[in-house]
């Protein structure tokens, strides 16, 4: 994930440990923070390719196990932004 975060931050969408995932007019942003964004895709973190992130993914949250793809997350959307500026 590391080359992934470093592809984020060359781009303005990390902001310390928070990824941006939207960002507003009046300066404000959406951000998801690492540690949450890994328990859900870590099981991609060696090969975080598009493909691989837009997948479904296992992951265990609160105590209780999901299986979920990103769309129903809501990063997809997220993931095809990334993808279309080249980050993924």
């Amino acid at each position: 994930m590391n080359e992934l975060y470093a592809k984020l931050n060359e781009n303005q969408l990390m902001d310390g440990d928070n990824i941006i995932l939207d960002q507003y007019e009046d300066g404000s942003f959406q951000a998801v923070d690492k540690e949450t964004f890994e328990t859900f895709f870590g099981d991609v973190k060696d090969n975080p390719t598009y493909d691989n992130l837009v997948g479904i993914h296992t992951f265990t949250f609160g105590g209780q196990s999901y299986t979920k793809n990103a769309e129903e997350l809501g990063y997809k959307i997220h993931f095809e932004n990334w993808h279309e500026k080249g980050i993924i």
